[in-house]
């Protein structure tokens, strides 16, 4: 078995797929603000990278809450219509005039649609593809850390006058107690690993080789990571990057709070050293040696190569480099501004239709909403929702069981049903009505007996004594078979305006917004205060509440308006098939005005092309017609849709 289920993987690949886009804006916004009015201190710039990757990383569960909550799946989901019918899909809608031309939307469509169908085809190959890639990453992570663990486990306490040097410098960093630092034989480079009980580890042969004020500045730099508890931020960079290994504004990011990291680190540790000229020698002189290369992906060390180093020495003497100049920092800021432009719009069509609100829509909304994007036409129809109940329906409600809660006590009008052995009695399996005086009559031989008033089993004992004055020890049992008391139920009935439905003697049961499934459950419940687990069929006889209309323009005649019901089958060539006396179509203007999810204040307006439908054969605007539709016969199209 696959471990994404088909939704799954749907979710994931479309989350995967917008954090493309998403990643590359907010890298373009945080590339250009920096570069124009970037902060000059390294601690500025390390906050400002952090929460760029912290954005980076909700990016994608944002998105995903969006996806599995919203109508994106839908929108994927519904993108198997395209690839199975590509040429059913060449949509010639337009909004508004005064939008971007027909073309060039049209384009945008066909772009966003061959994406979606993409990402549809290819789900749960990319969905397994960033499975196998976070495992591979996480996996790495993991033998560093099993490496690390062998180093701190072979590692020996630093002793002798070293010892007092990390005292003293733990001081002038405002340790409360002395950190842990140990020297490791195998070891290439110093560096702090470990997060709830960080260890500074210095490589043994550093103690011999290098001189006294390097050595001294490596120290102060580690201890300054600890200071600054660096590790669990570089623990969370790397969690970050193995979730998201693909986008490289991932691996920029992180690279550029490592960079800014080790300057903070430095300007810390040169607060406890106290001179810059020595601090930048050190980092000069370990710059010139080769051991800094293969950092653990769980420590924090001296840091970076050659280059990385050398901006460090400029950051430590203060040598800033070359800021921007004001035209380019003008260009900086517009091209933020334009990909800050392109986030927002991004955004929106994300969540279009329905702002992300379709949980809270109606099951026509919702419907509505789904069919935003991917518009329904003759041959890709949608299922509508579960009906809704709503006034004027007409209901047919049929009575599968209706009896009345025992004791009952038989009434005139009432009919029963006697058997009665021996056979010679001859009352196997007759019905016998209750006369106005309250008696059954059991023919010639046993007359009539007295049993209004009685329980059913009281009228059994009864009817049992009549027949034993014949036929000794005689076995009667009494059915009662229908009620002149109870009210008939089975029937057509009409939905009130108050969205009630009434029973007669039972009462009125409130059905508006219920499905048939829950109006079932609500009638039988309403009947068991009176009958005895009662049963009852719900049938919609007359779809009245969800309808569309076919508004003709009559010029001096005036406007006639159609109304017909919905029965989830109807596309425009059956909406104008119903309307009699239609005339010159293809000189007219025909068009959709569907009412937005949500109660938006402008309709969708669906252009029907009435040349393409019938003299080409294309199907793209014979749209499916949804509730609340109004089809409209003009002679020139609207300027807007708000004032239908």
């Amino acid at each position: 078995n696959a471990p994404f289920t088909d939704a799954a993987a749907s979710a994931a690949a479309l989350t995967l797929a917008h954090f493309m886009w998403q990643g590359v804006a907010i890298w373009a916004v945080v590339a250009c603000l920096v570069h124009a009015i970037g902060p000059r201190r390294a601690q500025a710039r390390y906050a400002v990278f952090c929460i760029t990757l912290v954005a980076l990383a909700c990016c994608p569960v944002v998105t995903l809450l969006l996806v599995v909550d919203g109508a994106s799946v839908r929108h994927v989901g519904a993108a198997q219509s395209i690839v199975d019918n590509p040429g059913d899909h060449a949509e010639v809608e337009s909004q508004a005039t005064g939008s971007a031309p027909r073309n060039i939307t049209i384009w945008w469509k066909s772009i966003k649609r061959g994406l979606h169908s993409w990402v549809y085809r290819h789900r749960t190959a990319i969905a397994l593809a960033w499975l196998a890639g976070a495992t591979c990453f996480a996996v790495r992570l993991a033998a560093g850390g099993v490496k690390i663990w062998r180093l701190v486990r072979t590692g020996k306490p630093l002793a002798g006058e070293w010892a007092a040097q990390v005292d003293r410098l733990s001081g002038h960093l405002k340790f409360r107690a002395t950190p842990s630092v140990r020297v490791v034989e195998r070891l290439s480079q110093a560096m702090v690993v470990g997060i709830v009980r960080p260890v500074v580890l210095l490589p043994l042969a550093w103690l011999n080789e290098l001189d006294g004020e390097v050595l001294e500045a490596v120290i102060a730099h580690e201890l300054a990571h600890l200071r600054r508890w660096d590790m669990a931020v570089n623990f969370a960079q790397r969690l970050i990057e193995a979730a998201l290994f693909f986008h490289p504004a991932v691996w920029w990011c992180s690279r550029q709070i490592r960079v800014e990291r080790e300057m903070c680190c430095d300007e810390l540790a040169l607060e406890a050293t106290g001179d810059p000229a020595r601090y930048a020698r050190s980092l000069a002189s370990l710059a010139v040696r080769e051991q800094l290369r293969g950092e653990l992906l769980l420590a924090a060390g001296v840091g970076g190569g050659r280059m990385v180093l050398l901006e460090r020495i400029r950051n430590v003497l203060g040598m800033r480099g070359a800021q921007p100049d004001g035209w380019s920092g003008v260009v900086y800021l517009l091209v933020g501004a334009v990909a800050a432009s392109i986030v927002w719009g991004a955004v929106w069509l994300v969540r279009a239709p329905g702002d992300g609100a379709e949980a809270d829509l109606d099951p026509i909304e919702q419907m509505a909403a789904f069919a935003g994007d991917e518009l329904p036409t003759e041959y890709d129809k949608i299922l509508l929702p579960s009906y809704t109940i709503e006034p004027p329906d007409i209901l047919f409600i049929e009575a599968l069981r209706v009896r009345p809660k025992p004791p009952y006590h038989v009434r005139s009008g009432d009919e029963l049903q006697v058997v009665a052995e021996p056979p010679e009695a001859d009352l196997a399996a007759r019905g016998f009505f209750v006369d106005s005086q309250g008696r059954i009559n059991l023919g010639p031989r046993f007359g009539n007996v007295d049993v209004e008033g009685l329980t059913v089993d009281e009228a059994a004992e009864v009817v049992k004594q009549a027949v034993a004055e014949l036929y000794p020890q005689p076995t009667v049992s009494l059915t009662l078979m229908e009620t002149a008391a109870m009210q008939p139920i089975t029937g057509e009935h009409l939905v009130a305006p108050d969205g009630t439905v009434n029973l007669g003697s039972y009462g009125s049961v409130k059905v508006a917004g219920m499905t048939l499934e829950e109006a079932t459950r609500a009638i039988e419940s309403h009947l068991a205060e009176s009958l005895d687990d009662p049963q009852v069929a719900v049938a919609v006889f007359a779809y009245n509440s969800k309808v569309y209309y076919v508004i003709i323009e009559g010029g001096a005649k005036g406007d006639r308006v159609t109304r017909m019901p919905i029965t989830g089958n109807e596309t425009v060539l059956d909406a104008l098939a119903n309307v009699n006396g239609l005339q010159d179509l293809s000189r007219k203007k025909i068009f959709i005005a569907r009412p937005q999810p949500g109660g938006r204040p402008h309709d969708r307006v669906l252009p029907v092309d009435w040349r393409a439908i019938t003299r080409s054969a294309s199907t793209s605007t014979n749209y499916q017609l949804l509730p609340g539709d109004r089809i409209f016969v003009v002679n020139s199209l609207p300027a807007t849709a708000s004032r239908y």
